[in-house]
């Protein structure tokens, strides 16, 4: 889970952004609600999913998770797409990903 492991992240000079299908509105409240300290970016338009070619499943219930490893530079150094809601890489995997770009 990225809330639990969010200092580990942040020692490695990485940052989360989490892109999603929602309204402003409704990521302030779920952002709120869960109180998440990562950066939340509405896209209820779709607008940076197209950009990252992120899949849409209607009948797997809208957008697949996709993860990016970004640098510093503005590359995408690791890419990730999922095929269901649960096929998303460890955290681990993701330190693993970082440290060897590092």
């Amino acid at each position: 889970m990225l809330k639990s492991d969010y200092e580990k992240f942040q020692s490695r000079e990485a940052e989360i952004l989490v892109v999603g299908q929602h309204t402003p509105e409704e990521f302030a409240r779920m952002w709120r609600k869960k109180g998440l300290t990562y950066i939340g970016l509405p896209d209820d338009n779709g607008r940076v999913a197209g950009l990252y070619q992120q899949q849409v499943h209607l009948i797997k219930l809208g957008r697949m998770p996709a993860l990016f490893v970004i640098g510093k530079d503005g590359s995408v150094k690791y890419s990730y797409y999922s095929k269901s809601m649960g096929d998303i890489p460890k955290n681990e995997e993701l330190f693993k990903i970082i440290d060897a770009r590092s």
